[in-house]
């Protein structure tokens, strides 16, 4: 039997993906067990093997996870999608590697609707708007984030909670800028330039969060 790393990269190619129409939010555990289509996906019928006829509810989570990561790719055409994996297969071990990389990050998420953002970055990987490396290294940051603090990135230029600035800094998504007080400057010694100013510390968008803004949302996030 396959392991479930290589069933994981071979559902991400299969053709059933784009028969998906069960919301992971809403199925329900005997339609992960009953479901004729999610065993025609590979990764879904290895599972159905494994658990037969029971589901403790950390594995219900994981499976409906799975399958909302999965369904963000299924309108990407199934022919970009199987070059995507022969690409990965053409490199000695990769493609276990990318699988075991992909399960470890949606095991880790703490909220069905992260699975949406990571499934949608990894469209654009599939796409080629965004190299695999940067893949994983927002997926981390999702991973860790606070999912109404990330959501805040999606509509906002500018984020104006002080615990969310911070808690987005320290996951990676927003930069400090440090400028001169000009203004306190003149205040304290009139035209003299060659004395410093006090210094502004603020925090602002950076590359990381703009790619995660263009490529990680949707409008069901």
């Amino acid at each position: 039997m396959d392991k479930i790393e290589t069933s994981l990269i071979n559902s991400i190619s299969s053709d059933s993906l784009k028969d998906i129409v069960l919301d992971s939010a809403e199925v329900s555990l005997d339609q992960f067990l009953n479901d004729g289509l999610l065993k025609d996906i590979p990764v879904f019928g290895i599972l159905y093997k494994t658990y037969k006829t029971a589901i403790g509810i950390r594995d219900a989570f994981f499976l409906k996870k799975l399958l909302k990561f999965l369904t963000q790719l299924k309108d990407i055409p199934t022919e970009k999608r199987l070059a995507f994996v022969n690409n990965i297969e053409s490199e000695s071990g990769e493609k276990i590697k990318t699988g075991q990389k992909i399960l470890i990050i949606i095991e880790q998420l703490d909220d069905i609707d992260k699975a949406t953002i990571i499934g949608n970055l990894f469209c654009a990987t599939i796409n080629e708007q965004i190299k695999y490396e940067a893949f994983l290294r927002l997926s981390t940051m999702v991973q860790k984030a606070f999912l109404p603090d990330l959501l805040k990135l999606k509509d906002s230029s500018t984020v104006t909670s002080t615990d969310t600035r911070e808690h987005l800094f320290n996951v990676g998504l927003l930069s400090v800028k440090i400028t001169e007080d000009r203004g306190a400057k003149m205040a304290l010694f009139g035209s003299d330039d060659n004395k410093p100013g006090p210094l502004i510390f603020s925090y602002e968008k950076n590359n990381w969060a703009y790619l995660l803004s263009q490529h990680g949302f949707s409008a069901s996030t």
